[in-house]
């Protein structure tokens, strides 16, 4: 028992050293390009000289991180007998949903390539992608408020962590979805008072979610964009390496060629949308529709006490 002890120990001093480290690297890097805080600001994206050697920096951080990730996982895996982890197929459901969200993607690079001016049209506030981004909040929060309701009468172990989360999430979506909707201040047509004016999921949740990390034009060059997409697009590949069906694979593989091929797409027609930002809206509606999926993953597995 000491001897495993002292093994951990050793293991986090290493890792503590090797993160320190990374910090300084990735801060000098950031000092001397942006005087770190200038990564922040919104700017096309930067592609060249050392803008290119800084990504791939974070590319070669990524690979170590999802590489030590993976290595433990394929290890454990094998001490538990078989490559478990992602093994359970995807359902019919969501196979079909999956297929319809890839085509939804075609369809929105497909207008900034045909159509660029109605690209940005749907981005606008009050538009088509902000109402249904409203919307699978207002469902989201209503799964789970149903559910927080089904189980105030049940036993079950932790229910009290397990309310305290329900409600949170709640409460959080419905702030979200008003937000989206601006309060429906346009609809009623009031100001925001001036005192107040100033004042987690399946696989298959991930990968649907996955596709935000790409709608990030206008901040490509944040060391806080590059290092979630790199990472994502690896996550994937360690998932698609994991075991599973073919079919479940194949699916990993087809996201991770889509975050690609949707990132490439704004490199050669970002130039062609109205606003810098206008991305911005479509990557939120996919952050609705993953929290959505991950309202009914909640329900799902709250299935056996109610």
């Amino acid at each position: 028992m000491m001897k495993s002890h002292t093994l951990t120990n050793r293991l986090w001093s290493k890792y503590f050293w090797l993160v320190l480290m990374w910090l300084a690297i990735a801060l000098s890097i950031e000092f001397s390009l942006y005087r770190l805080v200038g990564s922040l600001s919104e700017d096309i994206p930067r592609l060249y000289g050392s803008y290119a050697l800084r990504s791939l920096f974070f590319i070669l951080s990524s690979l170590l991180i999802v590489g030590v990730c993976h290595t433990k996982a394929v290890k454990k895996q094998r001490q538990e007998g078989g490559l478990c982890a992602g093994k359970a197929p995807w359902r019919k459901h969501q196979s079909l949903l999956a297929i319809g969200i890839f085509l939804l993607n075609f369809l929105f690079l497909s207008l900034l390539f045909l159509a660029p001016s109605l690209f940005s049209t749907l981005a606008f506030e009050g538009s088509l992608v902000e109402t249904l981004s409203a919307i699978f909040f207002f469902v989201g929060s209503a799964v789970l408020g149903t559910k927080f309701c089904g189980i105030v009468r049940k036993r079950f172990p932790n229910k009290i962590l397990v309310m305290v989360g329900l409600g949170c999430l709640t409460f959080i979506f419905f702030v979200i979805a008003m937000e989206e909707v601006s309060w429906f201040q346009r609809v009623l047509e009031f100001e925001t008072p001036e005192t107040f004016s100033r004042s987690l999921g399946s696989r298959f949740t991930l990968c649907v979610s996955s596709l935000l990390v790409a709608y990030i034009y206008h901040i490509w060059n944040s060391f806080a964009t590059q290092l979630p997409y790199f990472l994502t697009l690896l996550v994937l590949a360690s998932l698609s390496r994991l075991g599973g069906t073919q079919k479940t694979r194949r699916m990993y593989m087809a996201f991770l060629c889509m975050l690609v091929m949707t990132q490439l797409s704004f490199f050669l027609q970002g130039d062609a949308m109205s606003r810098l930002w206008d991305a911005t809206e479509y990557k939120e509606f996919f952050i609705a529709l993953g929290f959505l999926l991950y309202s009914f993953d909640v329900r799902r597995n709250l299935l056996q006490y109610v």
